[in-house]
């Protein structure tokens, strides 16, 4: 019987792919497929809109520009954060994450100073809940902060995986039975083991680009997206591969 063999290339010509496997789907679809409960990759003037559906539409808080995104050959425009400003995301249910989880965006950033910046934060210094920083103790790195329900802090820093070096990169961090895992660029780069009751529903919004007390971003943010489950590490490593327009085609 044939098969299709296991081939990897990079996108001369979206023209080229009139026809053809599932595996050639779209960064965008491949990410709508993975039924995240809110992926934001528009920005209209002062909304940033949601694509997954479920309605969890943004609003901008100061002024944030558009620029070039990420996504190979996508035309779909980044937010550009000037460190006063962020994306607030009413809160809802849908949002409130206490067991599995996974937070992602692809950044673009030289911001070497601040107050541990925010990507992706649903989390006061009151109403713990999580968020995916970058930390600042050995380069700016990626850190997953999935706040427990005794108040206590359980991170996981992406040791030696520099973000800050002005190019595009995947952040993709997961909570899986407990375990907080980082991956960058497609790649696993650390764990840690269980953590106590991971997160815990609070009343306050979903930000991009901040905390609404502080922690502010300095960069281009795109493609910003979470799920109320863990993506495993062939999901995090297929929606880094279209996003640079390779595919994997192993069918």
């Amino acid at each position: 019987m044939n098969r299709w063999k296991h081939v990897d290339f990079e996108v001369a010509d979206w023209g080229e792919l009139s026809a053809g496997p599932a595996a050639w789907m779209s960064y965008a679809s491949f990410v709508l497929s993975l039924e995240p409960v809110g992926y934001w990759r528009s920005i209209q003037g002062q909304s940033v809109l949601d694509w997954s559906g479920n309605g969890h539409h943004g609003t901008v808080i100061g002024n944030v520009a558009a620029a070039p995104g990420a996504i190979h050959r996508d035309a779909d425009a980044a937010m550009v954060f000037d460190g006063a400003s962020r994306v607030e995301i009413p809160d809802h249910a849908d949002l409130d994450f206490t067991g599995d989880l996974t937070l992602l965006a692809w950044i673009n950033t030289t911001q070497s100073a601040g107050a541990f910046p925010r990507l992706i934060n649903k989390d006061t210094g009151a109403d713990h809940g999580y968020q995916l920083i970058l930390a600042s103790n050995s380069g700016y790195i990626a850190r997953l902060e999935p706040r427990c329900t005794n108040l206590h802090f359980h991170g996981v820093n992406a040791a030696g995986a520099v973000v800050n070096d002005g190019q595009w990169h995947l952040v993709v961090a997961t909570v899986d039975a407990g375990r907080p895992t980082i991956y960058v660029d497609g790649q696993f780069v650390a764990q840690v083991g269980e953590m106590d009751a991971p997160g815990r529903t609070n009343s306050v919004p979903l930000t991009l680009g901040s905390a609404p007390e502080g922690g502010e971003y300095i960069g281009l943010l795109d493609e910003a997206a979470v799920w109320g489950r863990a993506l495993n590490a062939q999901e995090v490593r297929h929606l880094y591969e279209r996003g640079i327009g390779r595919f994997n085609l192993s069918i």
